[in-house]
């Protein structure tokens, strides 16, 4: 006879090693079981097979539950974004749902109102980038006119020091000298 702990069956059986005790607990219990001289329960493998034929489940218990966006609330999967991720069947576009009726009061408003701020928003942006673009050329053309470089390269802002030297490279050496001077605590009265 071989037993089986108690976690193996509530793997099989699809449900908790709490729940196993408690249905020992009631005398609930259908599958055979000992207890050993340690308190520790095993139970029978050829009783749990004979429970486990003795009713069939459906072949989706234990899967997750659908989520509300695949739920039939309002209509049928026939017309589903075939480029949906995973290729779940998920509600139809917002195109296909405008006509109906129980869409359009519930969460169509909120959607159309989302696409139309979004084509809002992408239309401002463009026009705000088309105008920075014409900004941006008038400013170059003026700039070629006069003679002056629109944007400023790195021999602007960098030039060559001889390392063997020393030079004055600020303005002032006393204002630096001043700056490394500790500044005295001069009282207000």
């Amino acid at each position: 006879m071989s037993y089986l702990k108690p976690h193996v069956v509530a793997k099989k059986l699809g449900i908790t090693t709490s729940a196993l005790r408690m249905r020992r607990f009631r005398c609930t219990e259908d599958i055979d079981y000992i207890v050993t001289n340690k308190g520790r329960v095993m139970y029978d493998a050829k009783s749990l097979e004979a429970h486990i034929n003795s009713f069939s489940s459906p072949p989706n218990v234990g899967k997750s539950i659908p989520s509300v966006t695949t739920s039939d609330a309002f209509g049928s999967f026939d017309d589903h974004d075939p480029r949906s991720k995973n290729n779940i069947k998920t509600k139809g576009t917002h195109e296909s749902r405008i006509k109906d009726h129980r869409y359009m009061h519930s969460i169509g408003k909120i959607n159309q109102k989302r696409i139309d701020d979004k084509i809002k928003r992408i239309r401002i942006q463009k026009e705000q980038q088309a105008k920075a673009n014409s900004e941006l050329k008038a400013r170059m053309t003026e700039e070629r006119k006069h003679g002056t470089p629109l944007d400023r390269r790195e021999r602007d802002y960098i030039f060559w020091t001889n390392p063997n030297s020393v030079g004055n490279y600020w303005n002032s050496i006393e204002d630096y000298e001043n700056s490394k001077k500790k500044k005295k605590f001069e009282p207000i009265y």
